[in-house]
Parts: C-alpha cells; structure tokens; sequence
C-alpha cells in the first residue's frame, strides 16, 4: 500500500482517540513492511514532505503523521557502557 492509499483509508476513518492511534500505527506499520529495502528516518522525512501528509484532517490520518514525525528524527546512538574496573580485595 501505498502512502497516499494509507493516508486515504485513514482520512475516511471516522477513528477518535485510542482507536485513530491503532490505526495510524497499523498504517505505519504497513508503510514500513511494503517500503523498499529499510525504512530510515530520511523515509520518515520524504513521507512528511508529501501533501497527503500535509494535508492531514482526520484523527486516524493526524496520528499517523505525528508516528512519521517521531520516525523522522534521527536517533542519537547511546555511548557504550564502560565496564566498571573490578576491585580486587
């Protein structure tokens, strides 16, 4: 499925609260599955830039963009944990 196919079937979905946040989450997920190769956040940004994204009304549609908003971001990896130095007695 497409973005725009995903983006229309949430837009139709009359959706509130709980139930609009699985369904943009279903979207999402099925809008990283059917994707390419690996999904980045660079996947996340390109999807924010189309207008059906922009032009989000619906609670379903709406919380499906905030998930690419959250997906967008890059990541900072975390520093490595040192091992603590071991005191021998």
């Amino acid at each position: 499925m497409t973005l725009v196919k995903i983006m229309d079937v949430l837009e139709r979905s009359p959706a509130t609260g709980a139930q609009a946040e699985r369904a943009a989450r279903m979207g999402f997920l099925q809008w990283a599955c059917l994707a390419d190769g690996p999904v980045t956040a660079e996947h996340a940004r390109r999807a924010l830039r189309c207008q059906v994204a922009k032009d989000a009304k619906s609670a379903a549609a709406c919380a499906f963009v905030e998930i690419l908003h959250q997906a967008s971001r890059n990541s900072a990896p975390l520093p490595a944990r040192r091992a603590r130095a071991r005191t021998l007695h």
